[in-house]
């Protein structure tokens, strides 16, 4: 299992987009994130130490 770092920005836009429509959709992605980051969706290449991801609705 991995650990998921906020930055300000996110923290802030992720309190904002918990009270909407897209608040189970974000959930199931952090949830795969958080799991495994390099199950589907998207794929990505065996990656050393940290990185990110954007995700859009």
């Amino acid at each position: 299992m991995y650990t998921l770092y906020f930055t300000d920005a996110a923290r802030k836009d992720y309190k904002l987009v918990s009270k909407s429509i897209y608040n189970d959709k974000i959930q199931n992605l952090l949830h795969i994130i958080q799991n495994n980051s390099f199950q589907n969706p998207p794929p990505y290449k065996k990656l050393v130490g940290a990185y990110s991801r954007r995700i859009n609705l």
